[in-house]
């Protein structure tokens, strides 16, 4: 028995029905999405919501340019904010307010509170949050007088144009101030019972 060989032509006059059925619905959403998709949206207005126009040629928009908001950045003069912080002090001989600043280690001075030969050799680097590089800063011994006694440390030294007429106090010199008033209070203690 000879079994014939089926082709493409046979295939598709028994099938033809059945795709012409099928793929109607198929080509009918297709072009509901495509008619979706290519249909442009109306533009409105951000301002007041109406169509057809932007918000840049809004008429309500126009009719309140004449009112204007203005930002005001008020600061307050250091001399309001500081004090409370602040000590008159001798720094080397000069009056001058010390000003206790916890953010810093260090103390810092102005180089023309200094003579030259206060100047140890030893240096701190530096690096502010927007400078790109860092700077070196000496140090240099100074001997503060003040409602603390006195006492000799090491300070930065900054140019003169950083000079604000203040010495600031670090974290380190007040250590050292806490330290020399517990010690004295102890000593106090011990010679004086109160008992």
């Amino acid at each position: 028995m000879l079994k014939k060989k089926t082709t493409f032509h046979d295939h598709k006059e028994k099938y033809s029905s059945f795709k012409e059925n099928n793929s109607a619905h198929v080509r009918g959403a297709a072009k509901e999405v495509d008619e979706g998709f290519e249909r442009k949206k109306e533009y409105r207005c951000y301002h007041s919501s109406s169509k057809g126009r932007f918000r840049s040629n809004c008429p309500q928009l126009k009719q309140s340019e004449s009112t204007a908001f203005v930002n005001w950045i008020i600061s307050a003069p250091d001399n309001d904010l500081i004090p409370p912080y602040t000590v008159i002090g001798e720094v080397n001989g000069f009056k001058m307010p010390i000003l206790r600043n916890t953010g810093t280690t260090a103390d810092i001075v102005s180089r023309n509170r200094i003579r030259l030969e206060v100047l140890t050799g030893e240096q701190m680097w530096v690096q502010q949050r927007f400078d790109e590089k860092p700077i070196c800063l000496p140090f240099a011994e100074v001997e503060l007088k003040g409602k603390f006694g006195q006492l000799k440390t090491k300070a930065a030294v900054v140019c003169n144009e950083a000079d604000k007429g203040k010495y600031v106090l670090g974290n380190r010199t007040a250590a050292l101030i806490v330290r020399k008033r517990q010690r004295t209070s102890l000593i106090s203690q011990s010679l004086c019972p109160t008992d």
